[in-house]
């Protein structure tokens, strides 16, 4: 890692610590509050707008609280909660390159308005922040995008979310549909989505969430998912198996293992290029995630191994160093 990277981090760090902790929780504090009154601000004006008397009032959904602590990728797909986050990580690996990144992600959440619009910012990091989105790119996931979803009330208990946006300079659509069914004591969630952009085309993927919840502190989560893209031959897919404990509101730790697979995976060996059918990746983590304070600053530590088909299964161990900088009122 650059060395100034790590400069950073050192003195982000000891300058939380050092500091006085009434103070930082209030710029936090002045700062969440700005996230939402802006939401509640554009909500209530857009909603005087377009107002409708005659429409269904839109019911906040309550998250699962262990999703909440970790503020993952099902979080943010199914919050209401209008937040900004700030993601700082560093990645070491024995067999591959070493990564840091900072990245932004930003929600407006407007529950009046058409029962519910976000406005969001995504994918925001050290490389593309100048360019705000309107430069292209030679990756979708190098640019950053910004646009509006728009989820609907159920129908059938199918949740619909429609989203439009531009990243890069290139227009994309997405449409995201999800039905939770309850058998027994686990909870399925399946969702499909589809992406289309100027850029990249078409592309789609199914996930279905197999959750039991043991206890309060306990969830045993199985994590399926398959997609394709246009662009890329074969189809993607992935399995893992994930519990999670959560002993106290601001600690939590998880153990995941998984596979990833692809039916047309494209490698490099020995100079030459090569086509594999099947699984390529195994990996298992472990992760120890605390809130330092409050809500709203946590750290994560995520030691891992895993062997892949491209370094012909040998060994390759990893660690995660992960710092959350989350405004706005979480659930």
């Amino acid at each position: 890692m650059n060395i100034k990277y790590i400069f950073i981090i050192l003195f982000t760090s000891t300058f939380l610590i050092a500091y006085d902790a009434s103070i930082v929780d209030e710029a936090h504090y002045n700062i969440s509050t700005k996230v939402v009154a802006t939401s509640e601000y554009i909500d209530d004006t857009l909603n005087n707008l377009f107002q409708d008397n005659n429409k269904t009032n839109y019911v906040k959904k309550d998250i699962q609280s262990i999703d909440s602590f970790y503020k993952n990728e099902k979080f943010i797909d199914e919050t209401d909660e209008s937040f900004v986050r700030i993601r700082v990580q560093s990645n070491h690996q024995t067999l591959d390159e070493t990564s840091f990144d900072v990245k932004l992600r930003a929600y407006l959440s407007l529950l009046k308005t058409r029962q519910n619009i976000k406005l969001f910012i995504e994918d925001v990091n050290q490389d593309n922040y100048k360019d705000l989105p309107f430069k292209n790119s030679t990756s979708d996931d190098s640019s950053m995008a910004v646009g509006v979803s728009y989820l609907t009330l159920s129908y059938y208990d199918i949740d619909s979310k429609y989203s439009l946006g531009i990243r890069g300079l290139s227009p994309y659509i997405k449409v995201r549909y999800k039905k939770t069914f309850p058998y027994n004591d686990w909870e399925i969630k399946p969702a499909q989505s589809f992406t289309y952009s100027t850029k990249s085309d078409f592309k789609e993927e199914t996930r279905i969430y197999f959750d039991r919840q043991l206890d309060k502190q306990n969830l045993f989560r199985i994590d399926l998912a398959r997609s394709t893209k246009s662009n890329q031959a074969g189809m993607q897919y992935s399995l893992a198996f994930a519990y999670f404990y959560q002993p106290k509101k601001d600690k939590g730790i998880s153990i995941t293992q998984s596979f990833l697979g692809d039916t047309k995976y494209n490698y490099m060996d020995n100079g030459e290029e090569k086509d594999y059918s099947g699984i390529h990746t195994y990996s298992t983590d472990i992760s120890w995630r605390e809130s330092v304070w409050k809500k709203w600053f946590f750290y994560e530590i995520k030691p891992g191994i895993d062997f892949q088909k491209v370094y012909n299964y040998k060994i390759n161990y990893k660690i995660l160093f992960l710092t959350d900088f989350y405004f706005g009122y979480s659930n």
